[in-house]
């Protein structure tokens, strides 16, 4: 934009000068007669100008315009939006400056079409064909009238066709496009766009899985003499496909059964139907469904119906099962302890029904254990729960399992009997292993039936239990198990026995022997000996009698007698400890056996500390007074043989006596 001033008329030979003023501000003095105002500080400014003229002579005159009209900014303007009959398009002002009031003319090959004076018009049928323009009018206070005329090229308004697309966008059918009416005359092309990828240049385009999911447009493009051209198109929708539902499960009655629906399209609200042999079941639109009694036999199956908004329902229905079986209640039977046998019960199932076991102790499954009986006797499976599964099979009906479970295993250790069960002897119950915090109590019964009383962990054999059986029940309260009894076994029944005692001689070379009253008719008894105070058995000292060897000088000696009668409880009594076995040697004589001479008896060969005694002998009979180790040999035993006894003792060993062997006979001298 460019304001110009006219000087007016000078003296010839008058040199001008021009002061530019904004208002009253000085922006610039030059020798032009125009001025180029900024748009930054410039607009909707006034200005004035003083012309400066010097003549020949040197002389200086001021000549002042007056106040110009406020300056604005305006453009030819454009007109948007596409020529086509029925668009909406608008006249361009934005770049004028603001102050300005616009009013639009808008003209058909120059004719202006009446009552159409807003910045945007639809552009009416009657356009088809002819020029569309636009004259702009704006006015302001101190501003300039303006006037401008669009700069739009000279196209002509186009009638475009509304393509519409006959058909399903569903996977697998076609689709046939109409581009609708069209300017006369007009070239026309249409196209089928998947996405952002052209698929077909026809009319018609079949749709392919690869198209699922994405939208189908139909895009036609249409161009007629100076029109330009156009392009306008239409949707399908979404690429629709059904998905391949499939029911998940075991088909039981009273096993859950669960719909996989399958791959549909995202945003397609699915519904379900469930169908038993082909007929619908009341109730049954649920993901999953239970089979009941009423299923029983029948073949199962889910149709699925997916809904979009603005589209034809789908609908896919999933393979039929194999048939519902009957399914009965699994059981275990048997105690739910350490030890037992366990048997799995499958309950009523479908006739012709298979079964197949496994079981599992807690959550791990047992390798090998695939019968309907499981032995708890390991100590592994100790406080935990047993589970078995049992999976029944059927031609035509699948396959089923379902599983039961038992409380933990407790461990119950066995009650067992210990002690002499003879008549007089004590019997004891040993019920040890029970798990911590076990409190325990016990009755003894008599062939079965409880003997009042006796409720301690021993018992004392009556007279009255002679060939009786005696047994211990036992009743535990297991913390986390409750209250469990336990009932020995008998050892048999109750007889007699005596207490043995060991006689002999208890010195090396003797010989002791168990002697005891017999106990029962037809018992036959068998030995052991031992040696320590009847800690340590004897090695091969098994016979009623014993020789002793000098191994056992020393040693308390006792014996174990054992009887077994046929139908009785082996019974075992042993004898009471004897002295220690004392270390003993015959005594030796020296000296010639002369009447009025000395024979002297060397003793040797005894457990040190011995206490020795001794006694003469003439031909067995005592010489009385001779009670030392040596003897004067006396006239009266002329002709008798003499012997020496010694009777060695000593604290807690046993007396032993020994004798020497007899002299030659007494000479005179």
């Amino acid at each position: 934009m460019t304001l110009y001033v006219s000087p007016g008329t000078w003296p010839t030979g008058t040199d001008l000068a021009y002061e530019w003023y904004r208002e009253d501000q000085l922006v610039e003095t030059s020798s032009n007669h125009f001025y180029s105002p900024d748009r930054e500080t410039d607009e909707g400014s006034r200005f004035r100008v003083v012309v400066v003229g010097t003549s020949v002579d040197g002389a200086v005159e001021r000549r002042e315009s007056a106040l110009s009209l406020r300056v604005a900014w305006h453009f030819a303007p454009a007109i948007k939006g596409a020529l086509r009959v029925g668009a909406t398009v608008h006249v361009d002002t934005s770049t004028w400056t603001a102050a300005l009031q616009t009013m639009v003319e808008w003209r058909l090959d120059g004719v202006a079409i009446p009552d159409e004076h807003d910045p945007t018009l639809v552009i009416p049928a009657a356009a088809e064909g002819k020029v569309l323009s636009a004259k702009v009018t704006a006015t302001a206070p101190e501003y300039p009238r303006v006037v401008e005329h669009s700069t739009y090229s000279r196209k002509t308004v186009l009638r475009v066709g509304t393509p519409t697309i006959s058909g399903e966008a569903v996977v697998g059918a076609t689709l046939t496009g109409s581009p609708g009416e069209w300017t006369d005359g007009a070239r026309i092309s249409a196209s089928w766009v998947v996405g952002a990828k052209t698929v077909s240049l026809t009319d018609t385009v079949l749709i392919t899985p690869e198209m699922r999911g994405q939208d189908i447009r139909y895009v036609v493009s249409g161009s007629s003499g100076a029109s330009g051209s156009h392009v306008t198109s239409t949707s399908a929708g979404v690429v629709l496909s059904p998905g391949s539902p499939t029911v998940v499960g075991a088909p039981a009655v009273g096993s859950t059964l669960t719909l996989d629906p399958g791959d549909w399209v995202t945003g397609t609200s699915l519904s379900y139907q469930w169908l038993a042999d082909g007929a619908a079941i009341a109730g049954a639109r649920g993901a999953s469904f239970t089979p009941t009694a009423a299923q029983a036999d029948c073949r199962l199956a889910v149709r699925v119906v997916g809904t979009m908004t603005g589209r034809t329902d789908q609908t896919a229905t999933s393979p039929m099962t194999p048939r519902v079986m009957r399914v009965g209640t699994v059981s275990i039977s048997g105690p739910h302890s350490y030890g037992s046998l366990l048997t799995a019960k499958p309950g009523s199932w479908s006739a012709g029904t298979t079964f197949s076991y496994q079981w599992y102790v807690g959550d791990e499954q047992v390798a090998g254990e695939d019968g309907r009986t499981f032995w708890t006797g390991e100590s592994w499976i100790r406080d935990k729960a047993v589970r078995v599964e049992v999976t029944g099979s059927r031609a035509g009906y699948g396959s089923a399992t379902v599983s039961a479970t038992t409380k933990r295993i407790a461990f119950i250790p066995e009650t067992e009997l210990f002690g002499d069960p003879t008549v007089g002897g004590i019997l004891g119950a040993d019920s040890s292993g029970w798990r911590k915090g076990t409190t325990l109590s016990y009755r003894w019964l008599r062939d079965g039936v409880v003997i009042r009383g006796a409720v301690r962990d021993f018992y004392t054999v009556r007279a009255g239990d002679f060939g009786r059986h005696i047994t211990a029940r036992v009743t535990a309260t297991v913390p986390g198990f409750g209250t469990i009894t336990k009932t020995s076994l008998s050892l048999g029944k109750m007889g007699r026995s005596t207490t043995p005692s060991v006689k002999g001689a208890l010195t090396p070379g003797g010989v002791v022997r168990a002697e005891f009253a017999r106990w029962m008719p037809d018992t036959q008894y068998t030995y052991q000996w031992y040696r320590n105070g009847g800690l340590e058995p004897i090695r091969g000292a098994r016979q009623k009698t014993l020789r002793i060897s000098k191994s056992l000088v020393g040693e308390r000696l006792s014996v174990r007698v054992t009887g077994r009668t046929d139908g009785f409880a082996t019974a075992s009594s042993f004898s009471r400890a004897s002295a220690r076995v004392l270390a003993s040697a015959a005594p030796a004589l020296s000296g010639t056996p002369v009447a009025g001479r000395k024979i002297v008896a060397k003793a040797t060969g005894w457990t040190p500390g011995a206490r020795l005694a001794y006694q003469w002998h003439a031909n067995g009979k005592v010489i009385p007074g001779a009670k030392k180790s040596t003897l004067i040999i006396p006239s009266s035993a002329i002709g008798a043989r003499i012997t020496v006894t010694v009777t060695g003792t000593k604290p807690g060993y046993a007396t032993v006596v020994r004798t020497s062997r007899a002299s030659s006979k007494v000479t005179r001298s």
